[in-house]
């Protein structure tokens, strides 16, 4: 187990560093993670609940998320930042996870942030 969490910290990392790389996507995480599809699957799944597909995913998302919190880019750049080429999916998507869109949820983080 202690390995398995160890390579998923290794997985994060590697998912951190090619975050806006829009290309970049389960087959470049296996190669860059030197694991085989199956054994990624089954650690991130075991370990998180959720697809290799997903997790990437949810990194970029959470990524997002604290951009529209912290900074003063747009929605487009911040999409752009973190390997969204689609900006209705990636509304979409974010929509799905934190339940508002983008725009709405980077304008009530920063007035809150502001008060």
């Amino acid at each position: 187990m202690k390995s398995q969490a160890y390579f998923l910290g290794k997985v994060d990392k590697i998912i951190v560093e090619n975050i806006g790389d829009a290309s970049f996507g389960v087959s470049a995480l296996v190669r860059s993670a030197n694991v085989n599809r199956i054994r990624l699957y089954r650690i991130i799944q075991a370990h998180t609940g959720k697809s290799p597909s997903r997790y990437i995913r949810v990194h970029r998302l959470n990524k997002a998320a604290e951009l529209l919190q912290h900074s003063h880019y747009n929605v487009t750049e911040v999409m752009q930042k973190v390997g969204f080429n689609n900006h209705s999916y990636f509304t979409k998507c974010f929509k799905e996870l934190f339940g508002q869109l983008p725009s709405e949820y980077g304008k009530k983080k920063r007035l809150f942030h502001q008060l």
